[in-house]
């Protein structure tokens, strides 16, 4: 610890309480210190900020993204700028913990899936890198939702995260007005440091709805309450939550809604920090890049091209190629669900203006037999597609599936993971002692040279020593009852969704529960196996889903003579927090989207790194590089299960009368008594017959039965079972932002010069 700048820090803290709450530290409550550490900090971030703002910018990429996980900011400025001895002794003089500070900060709810991750990484990376980014998002006064389960159902609160405010943010005094479904609405801004190493920072501004609409005072003096402040609710609903439901004309309307604020806002405000320097358009796209994470953003490609034609006076041809010079698309999902569509009509209900000039990119897009209306429907996929650069997917393989399907060239990239915030922060004991072994994680040469411990006696003994303590950890952390911490800990952490196959895995478990009723000495080691998810708020299936764990969890703690070998633990409202806290203690994690379906599953990469083993289906990343793993994987290859969609040859029904595993555990699951299974599951055998199986969970059941139970018993023999943890992290190394994206991306370091 450098006790000067402890000494510093601890002056700077009483400062602010002394101005802030006329208190000193003995006398000042626990939230008050809080606010005045992180006003102490601030100050530390803002000078490194305000002088890498002084100097020239050389060029400038943005990242515009409707998610980000950035987790809590506390726990991640101080690391980043070596400041966690010396902020953990402020705060014990001041005779508290560190733990309660963290205990006070809220984790923003700017989403909550693998976009949020994926976003959130890529902005670390590109500052890591000193490459001066801007990330845009959207200010979501209560995120997405705070789930609960209650009585074995989720129930979904608002999030109120924001609720005390957001002691990091720096609120602007500037705004831009759009003119939306009729009336003009303001966007306000909101920055965050994002703070890298070597003294790096970067910024995420975010988007906040400002009515400028009043509240009717007629309709309001005459009672009539909801007339009075419908206009004023409606702007201010633009940034109330994430992903609304958009099942009905209304939320599609409030989704797109939020869409074209957001792209409005961000696109404008690109060109308002470059003329604030330069006079001639022609230099804007020399210097500029602008990345597009998924799909919600596309808007924004038809809003520069507004800009360019209306205010610039470019043909459309002209603004269509400049689009092209400067926009990169990564493609975070590839389900169906994930390319949205909407009525040209909803768009004219917005915004009149943007919606001419979609009609207008399609009418020229028409010369080269492309098209982004289609029967009179806004395709987003196809703005990504036909107006970037480079359109990226995460996968290779699906990549080189879509990439059969179009005339456009498509690639991929190896996105990586946080190491700091996934491996450093969350398990210091594993991330220590790799440093102790002369091994720099964050370095790709050096990591690669844990490979020669694979038959050190030592090594092996010391990373399951550290296993067993973590998972002891989190026991005691998330308070956790009756937890076998010598229990395998297979875990799966995703949003609960039918092509993330949480349901296979249940039924997994379901089948592994039988077999042992049935042989209740069955040769495999005590097994906890960890959920972790939301499903969104109208998807009925996905809740039915969590309702079957939950009470496939009820009826396996009620047997006396299984709940030992077999425990279900639902964590409930999973965030980045709880990612941290999990990761360091799994021994196997699973990710079992279909090949169809699956892009990418930053969990796997991130337990890689923490020193466990996966399962995992023949799709996603596991081909994304040539270099050894020792991944369980099963079911079928992508080709496949293509041929199998496209010849419409697949019968659920046929798997169930036919495949012994699939028949007993369905039929066991039916047939168990209430007071045991309070859960009726013909209703979910129901549904998988009535879409005849979508996500293929009855021809995947056997194979993933059977590679779970050979992992299990290779867990029995611990030098293997470490050896293949080591491959696994020598594989994931191979996802380094440095040593591939910079590139893919045509990006420089130090463009803030």
């Amino acid at each position: 610890m450098n006790e000067k700048l402890a000494n510093e820090l601890y002056n700077s803290v009483q400062r602010y309480l002394y101005s802030n709450y006329a208190k000193d530290m003995k006398n000042c409550r626990k939230k008050e210190f809080y606010h005045a550490l992180c006003n102490a900090i601030n100050e530390k971030i803002g000078k490194i900020w305000t002088n890498l703002n002084k100097k020239n910018m050389n060029k400038n990429l943005y990242l515009l993204s409707f998610e980000y996980m950035p987790g809590k900011f506390l726990t991640n400025y101080v690391t980043k700028l070596n400041l966690l001895d010396e902020v953990k002794d402020v705060v014990s003089k001041a005779g508290m913990e560190f733990e309660d500070m963290m205990e006070i900060e809220k984790e923003p709810a700017l989403g909550f899936g693998q976009l949020g991750v994926g976003s959130s990484f890529l902005m670390e990376s590109l500052t890591n890198n000193k490459i001066n980014t801007i990330a845009y998002a959207l200010r979501y006064q209560k995120g997405n939702i705070d789930q609960h389960i209650e009585n074995d159902r989720q129930v979904e609160y608002p999030n109120n995260w924001l609720q005390d405010g957001l002691d990091w943010e720096h609120e602007k005094g500037f705004y831009y007005f759009h003119y939306i479904n009729g009336r003009e609405i303001k966007a306000k801004a909101y920055d965050l440091p994002i703070v890298g190493e070597n003294n790096y920072v970067n910024m995420m501004r975010m988007w906040g709805a400002v009515p400028i609409t009043n509240v009717d005072y007629s309709s309001f003096s005459n009672g009539d309450f909801l007339r009075a402040y419908k206009d004023y609710i409606n702007d201010l609903s633009i940034t109330e939550f994430l992903y609304v439901d958009d099942s009905s004309y209304e939320g599609k309307k409030l989704r797109l809604t939020q869409e074209y604020f957001y792209a409005a806002s961000s696109i404008q405000d690109i060109f308002r920090r470059y003329f604030n320097k330069e006079k001639d358009i022609n230099n804007f796209f020399d210097i500029n890049k602008i990345i597009l994470n998924d799909i919600h953003p596309a808007i924004a490609l038809i809003e520069f091209i507004r800009i360019l034609t209306s205010g610039y006076k470019m043909s459309y041809r002209q603004a269509i190629n400049h689009t092209r010079e400067i926009f990169y698309h990564i493609a975070f999902s590839i389900s169906n669900d994930s390319y949205e569509t909407y009525s040209m009509d909803i768009l004219k209900d917005i915004n009149k203006d943007i919606a001419k000039v979609a009609y207008n990119i399609n009418e020229e897009l028409k010369s080269e037999n492309r098209y982004i209306i289609k029967d009179d429907f806004l395709i987003m996929r196809n703005l990504n597609l036909y107006l970037s650069k480079d359109y990226f997917f995460l996968s290779k393989i699906a990549k080189e599936s879509k990439e059969n399907k179009t005339d456009i060239k498509l690639d991929y990239m190896n996105m990586g993971i946080d190491i700091g915030r996934y491996f450093k922060e969350s398990n210091p004991r594993m991330f220590n002692y790799i440093k102790f072994k002369k091994i720099n994680p964050y370095n790709y040469d050096s990591l690669k040279e844990v490979i020669k411990y694979k038959d050190d006696s030592n090594f092996i003994f010391d990373v399951d020593k550290i296993k067993l303590e973590n998972k002891k950890s989190i026991i005691k952390t998330l308070n956790l009852e009756d937890i076998n911490p010598y229990s395998i800990y297979d875990m799966q952490f995703d949003v609960i969704h039918e092509n993330r196959r949480q349901l296979l895995r249940a039924l997994e478990i379901a089948a592994n529960y039988y077999a042992l009723k049935t042989n209740v000495n069955f040769a495999v080691p005590n097994v906890t196996y960890f959920f972790a998810g939301k499903a969104s708020n109208g998807y009925y299936m996905a809740k039915e889903i969590i309702r079957f764990i939950m009470n496939l969890k009820n009826l396996i703690d009620k047997d006396v003579l299984i709940k030992d070998k077999i425990k279900i633990v639902f964590i409930e409202n999973y965030n980045v927090t709880k990612s941290q806290i999990l990761i360091k203690a799994c021994d196997i994690m699973n990710d079992l989207t279909s090949p169809i379906y699956n892009s990418e599953d930053f969990e796997i990469l991130n337990a890689c790194y923490n020193m466990s083993n996966i399962v995992c289906s023949k799709g996603g990343i596991i081909y994304n590089n040539t270099t050894k793993n020792s991944i369980y994987t099963f079911g079928k290859e992508l080709d496949d299960i293509e041929k199998i969609k496209s010849e419409n040859s697949y019968n659920a029904v046929d798997y169930y009368y036919k495949d012994a595993i699939v028949k007993e555990t369905i039929d066991n699951l039916i047939n168990e008594r209430n007071k045991n299974f309070c859960y009726n599951f013909k209703d979910i055998y129901d549904q998988i017959i009535k879409y005849n199986d979508s996500f293929m969970v009855f021809s995947d059941l056997r194979e993933l039965y059977k590679v779970k139970i050979e992992a299990y018993k290779d867990y029995l023999n611990t030098k293997k079972w470490i050896n293949q943890e080591i491959d696994n992290l020598v594989w994931a190394n191979e996802f380094n932002f440095e040593k591939n994206n910079k590139r893919n991306l045509e990006l420089g370091e130090n463009d803030r010069n």
